[in-house]
């Protein structure tokens, strides 16, 4: 909670002093001959009833006892009420506490020694005459109808002759802690195997640990669970969500059968009692919760106009409607409230109002994507900015239609090409496989593929796959696939490895290389003597025909001729099959038959070795797994791989496809490090994409890719492993290309909307270390039609890396041969349904004007279909080798417009080029808030204890920025724009530099901060930074600078690299928060005068 801060507002008095100089005028002033007395005029209101001081027809008496030094009264007055505000839907539970306030006694202590006692069985305002001028100190205790007090306050007050002075005191209940009683009770028929789950979170959000869960079988019909807070939970509102699953083998959170999201209250010393009955059927059964609570002080919010909202509709329909809920206007927590929105216990969304749209369910349990029909429970739990007042309401809807009637059955599409190269082949036979073992074979022509390859498959039945693709001549391509229904299954660009053939002696064995890269010697098999055996265990020792081939992440082709995905069965630590994830650092296929073309297979004890070159082996595991690709498209664990002079090294007893992979294990395993991402799809209008499909792919050292799916707002959070032996010094990285595409069923309504390709380059810094986390980078993705898109590729140390516009410069490498021209070879792509041009490719220096000692050939490129690619190659003459620095222009028909590539040439030891980028904070995001001091009566002595008071206050521009703010009470915003810093690059150091005065260390942290600050903003920001200590969430620290000294700088650490790095790569404004130390005074040492500050950044790419 808020520390002291989580406080109770139950009562509040306002307090009109009326103050009258001697003979003043009015029946009941004092006649005396002097102006040392005035009066004073008590009302007293309840915080939660603020109607009672509107006009009705309702009257009560009440009667003071009044004493006072000099005098003593007998007063009467009247006060009238207005109609209550009552919310029907509001459900927050409270202890059962008497907070009713039967009496208030009034007391006052004011300048030698007067006083006064004041006791009120009611509402109103009364005047007091005869209290002397000067300092009073007020104190009001409210109580119960037992005489019992529950909340106090005090407030100073100075009356003044001829004066009016307004004055509030809150009256707050004791700070303390409390405790909860739960108990639910829900059938056991609506979930065979209930998997309950309460949670509990305060106001900001923090899980609060429950003491004990117990789940006990109340009678043969019902289940209970009851469970207890530690009753040293602080005082306050907290959000309650309680869940009960119907789990299934292998997901124990299958099926959501029931669940309840409402607010509650913890009272010092008192116990807050929910008891609740649910009630449903199993699996899409319906909720009925009924539950009356007794609201006293909590947020009356109400849904809003209930009844224009529908209560029922069909699941297919196109029903979308948008629910808000609020509190009265009348209330002060009017507009300044957060709202967090649940269904059945499920939290589907945070904010101002709720949109039910029937076409897309956010609940985990759908029905093809939709709601399951049912009766459903909407709840809202809102909270005050400052967390010390909370409530609930709920809607109850129903969604109706048979869904059997549904189709349940998905589509198939993809390209079949030749292994390099734009041409689509055009006779191939796909073949589709059940789980069952059935097979549907269809032929290229009927498919549809004469003109471009392409397959579309529609009405499948929704199951598991075996997809295969075969010609004559090349080796099948095989992958386990699912066919949701519903949805489309894209296979995107299916490449078929050419087989190479060579032949060896049955007796005497043989070597041969393998792969299209002969010079660098890509991949070696080799087989012992007197080897091979026929099918049917003959022994054969005639020629051997091999027809092999092998696929490297340094080949252009590699993702789209992988077979398999990125998925492997091994044997768990149980001994029972596991799929895990694997990075792949290449593949190699061998099929043996005699010249008669019968099939050869290896004798038994036999091994054939087999070898792939590496990329870099510098960063490669000294040992992996090698796996053979099954019939059903799986990878399979089978023998090991040994790293040996820059190459992997296996034996093999069977022949198939097989593949140096290393197994990640399932995401979270720590074997690898991995790379959190987060994505954003939405349409041209900014509109969410739901169930839109992420198409990654990640070449590097090794090779990785995978598709994943949005959810119903068009968020997906993925994560992606690294290589497990990277080090930081090495430099190990791994580029993504990114794009996405709807996920549509009819494949006939119309063209698939694609989002333009972007790439991400990720080191190691991206995440903590070997199995370790970054935090999430994001991107968003832009559905806007079928247009051409210019994507580029750069060959650099054998690797491929995706180059963006203006991003890391691609590195032109001193040759090994000092005679020799260096070259650098670039792919470019359309990955867009429309034809793609590149009308020139030109060289340009850092002037923009013709570069010497550059070219390009060819100089343009034509015929770039969907997915089609072709390279050209730069080449470098001159034999300047310290960064000579130019860049590649293509002007082409791609909307984005001219696509420039940098290009820095570097010697033969040269891993990365460093750079240093300057900046100087943005005019937005910027300024300081905190709580001034503010006089509260400008007659009095401004600096006398009492007379100033904290108030919310920004300053908008560093000349005002003097000390006027509590110490650590100030918070000052800044914001830099790292745009020029490219794409691809990893920050290497960083250091705010101040050069003006700073009265005190500043702190720096991230910052959550709008672009234009208002005094709004001060309570809702005002939390403190980092709530899990400084090691996790400061940045860097500025020294003071007082009496001259030089410029102060603050190198930024892990943390702050880290900040840095997300920032260039999700292409972010970088938000920062400067706090000064643990000063808590109203003085020069606790300023903060950053007026001065730039950001010196030093980076590599």
């Amino acid at each position: 909670m808020n520390g002291k801060r989580t406080y109770y507002y139950v009562y509040m008095l306002m307090f009109s002093l009326f103050l009258a100089a001697c003979n003043g005028s009015g029946e009941g002033g004092s006649s005396a001959g002097s102006s040392s007395t005035g009066s004073l005029t008590l009302a007293l209101m309840d915080e939660t009833n603020e109607y009672q001081f509107q006009p009705s027809g309702a009257v009560s008496q009440a009667s003071y006892s009044h004493t006072n030094s000099s005098s003593q009264n007998t007063l009467s007055y009247t006060e009238t009420y207005s109609t209550e505000f009552t919310s029907t839907s509001n459900t927050t539970s409270e202890p059962t506490l008497d907070l009713e306030a039967d009496t208030f006694l009034v007391q006052g202590i004011g300048p030698n020694g007067e006083s006064f006692d004041i006791e009120a069985n009611s509402r109103g305002a009364q005047v007091i005459d005869g209290l002397v001028v000067g300092s009073w100190q007020i104190t009001v205790i409210a109580k119960d109808k037992n005489g019992v007090e529950f909340a106090r306050g005090q407030q100073s007050v100075r009356v003044q002759p001829s004066e009016t002075v307004t004055s509030i005191v809150e009256l707050t209940m004791e700070e303390g802690n409390g405790t909860l009683d739960f108990e639910v009770l829900w059938p056991k028929d609506i979930a065979l195997s209930p998997n309950s789950s309460i949670g509990i979170k305060d106001s900001e959000g923090n899980d609060v640990p429950v003491l004990s869960v117990e789940q006990l079988e109340f009678d043969d019909n019902y289940w209970l669970l009851k469970s207890k807070l530690d009753s040293s939970i602080e005082s306050g509102y907290y959000s309650l969500v309680f869940t009960v699953h119907d789990g299934s083998q292998g997901n124990e959170n299958a099926h959501l059968a029931t669940g309840f999201a409402e607010t509650i209250r913890i009272v010092a010393n008192e116990v807050t009692t929910v008891r609740k009955t649910l009630e449903g059927v199993k699996g899409i059964g319906s909720i009925d919760i009924n539950v009356e609570l007794d609201v006293k002080d909590s947020l009356p919010i109400e849904i809003i106009k209930p009844e224009s909202y529908p209560k029922a509709f069909t699941f297919d329909s196109a029903t979308e409607f948008t629910i808000d809920a609020n509190v009265p206007s009348t209330d002060s927590a009017y507009g300044k409230i957060i709202k967090s929105w649940y269904i059945n216990g499920y939290l589907v969304g945070i904010g101002p109002t709720f949109t039910f749209d029937a076409a897309t369910s956010p609940l985990p349990s759908t029905y093809n994507g939709k709601y399951i029909s049912g009766n459903y429970r909407l709840d809202v739990v809102a909270f005050t900015l400052t967390g010390d007042r909370s409530g609930s309401a709920s809607y109850d809807f129903e969604v109706t239609g048979s869904q059997i009637a549904l189709n349940n059955a998905g589509s198939l599409k993809g390209r079949v090409y030749y292994t390099t190269g734009n041409s689509y082949i055009n006779d191939y036979t796909l073949t589709l496989t059940g789980s069952e073992g059935v097979s549907n074979i269809y032929d290229a022509q009927s498919l549809g593929a004469r003109d471009s390859g392409e397959f579309n498959l529609e009405n499948i039945p929704s199951g598991d796959y075996t997809l295969t693709i075969t010609r004559d001549g090349y080796f099948p391509y095989s992958k386990a696939i699912t066919i949701d229904s519903s949805r489309v299954y894209n296979a995107e660009v299916i490449r078929l490895a050419y087989g190479y053939v060579n032949t060896v002696s049955g007796t005497s064995g043989g070597t041969f290389i393998s792969g299209i890269d002969w010079n660098n010697r890509q991949a070696t098999f080799e087989f012992p003597e007197d080897a091979f055996e026929l099918e049917d265990g003959t022994e054969y020792t005639g020629s051997v025909r091999v027809r092999h081939t092998s696929v490297t992440p340094s080949d252009s082709s590699f993702l789209d001729t992988f077979p398999g995905g990125f998925t492997g069965i091994t044997t768990g630590i149980d001994g029972e099959p596991e799929e895990v994830d694997i990075i792949s650092f290449g593949v190699v296929a061998a099929t043996l038959t005699t010249a008669d073309n019968r099939k050869v297979v290896l004798r038994n004890g036999k091994k054939a070795t087999v070898s792939i070159a590496v990329a870099n082996p510098e960063t490669a595991p000294a040992t992996i797994p090698l796996w053979h690709l099954n019939e059903e498209g799986n990878w399979v664990e089978e023998g090991e791989a040994v790293l040996i002079d820059g190459k992997y090294v296996g034996e093999v007893s069977h022949f198939s496809w097989w593949n140096f992979d290393y197994p990640c294990g399932v995401t979270d395993s720590g074997r690898c490090p991995w790379i959190r991402a987060d994505f954003n799809v939405v349409d041209t209008q900014g509109n969410p994409a739901p169930y839109a499909n992420i198409i990654l792919k990640g070449e590097g050292n090794f090779g990785f890719g995978k598709s994943v799916v949005t959810d119903h707002l068009g968020r997906i959070t993925t994560k992606l492993p690294f290589s497990p032996t990277a080090t930081r010094e090495q430099w190990e990285s791994i580029s993504y290309l990114i794009s996405a595409e709807q996920n549509q069923p009819n494949l006939d309504a119309g063209e698939i909307l694609r989002s333009e390709p972007t790439s991400m380059q990720f080191f190691l810094d991206h995440t903590e270390g070997v199995a370790g986390y970054g935090k999430p980078y994001s991107r968003t993705l832009v559905l806007d039609g079928s247009q051409a898109y210019l994507t580029v590729q750069a060959q650099v140390d054998r690797q491929w890396r995706g180059v963006e516009h203006n991003g890391a410069a691609v590195k032109v490498r001193q040759p090994e041969n000092d005679a020799a021209n260096a070259e650098v070879d670039i792919k470019v792509s359309n990955l867009g349904e429309q034809e793609l041009t590149v009308s020139d490719i030109s060289v340009v220096d850092t002037d923009g004007i013709p570069a010497t000692n550059w070219e390009v050939s060819p100089t343009s490129l034509t015929g770039l279909g969907f997915y089609a690619h072709q390279n050209f190659t730069v080449t470098y003459s001159g034999q300047n080798w310290a960064q000579e620095k130019a860049k590649v222009v293509l002007e082409s028909n791609d909307a984005g417009g001219e696509f420039h590539i940098p290009l820095v040439t570097v010697d033969r030891s040269t891993l990365f080029v460093q750079d240093t980028l300057e900046f100087d904070t943005l005019n937005t995001y910027d300024g300081q808030m905190g709580y001034c001091l503010e006089v509260i009566d400008p007659y009095a002595d401004p600096y006398a204890d009492g007379n100033r008071e904290e108030t919310p206050c920004i300053h908008s521009t560093w000349s005002e920025r003097y000390p006027v703010f509590t110490g650590t009470k100030t918070r000052a915003y800044f914001a830099f724009d790292l745009s020029t810093i490219p794409q691809g690059a990893v920050i290497t150091s960083a250091k705010l530099v101040h050069n003006s005065w700073n009265y005190a260390d500043a702190n720096i942290f991230l910052g959550d901060q709008s672009e234009t600050l208002t005094v709004e903003d001060v309570a809702s920001r005002f939390a403190s930074p980092c709530k899990t200590g400084n090691d996790d969430c400061l940045l860097a620290v500025i020294p003071a600078r007082v009496n001259g000294g030089s410029s102060p700088e603050g190198e930024l650490n892990q943390n702050g690299l880290n900040a840095l790095n997300n920032a260039v790569l999700n292409g972010s404004v970088l938000k920062l928060l400067a706090m000064n130390d643990d000063l808590d005074s109203f003085d020069w040492n606790s300023s903060l005068y950053l007026d001065q500050l730039k950001l010196e950044v030093e980076f590599a790419h």
